[in-house]
């Protein structure tokens, strides 16, 4: 059975966040969402990053759009 969803572009679906752990205060302050579905399909995880020194100040981030069913499949998750 489909699950009834917002289907705006700013409406939060799932947001999969890792918090709690012991690490750099200059990496907490830049943590986002591990996984970020919003309403209108769109999915945002964070994107691949090369070793160099000192590093991107803003972490990239790629997005990409998902199908309803595959928006199903994510809730049903």
């Amino acid at each position: 059975m489909p699950s009834e969803h917002a289907t705006g572009p700013e409406d939060v679906r799932v947001s999969v966040d890792l918090a709690g752990w012991y690490g750099p205060l200059e990496y907490a302050l830049r943590n986002t969402a591990s996984f970020l579905l919003l309403g209108d399909g769109t999915a945002i995880v964070p994107a691949a990053i090369d070793m160099s020194f000192p590093g991107p100040a803003i972490l990239p981030l790629r997005s990409t759009a998902l199908t309803e069913h595959q928006i199903q499949e994510q809730l049903r998750l």
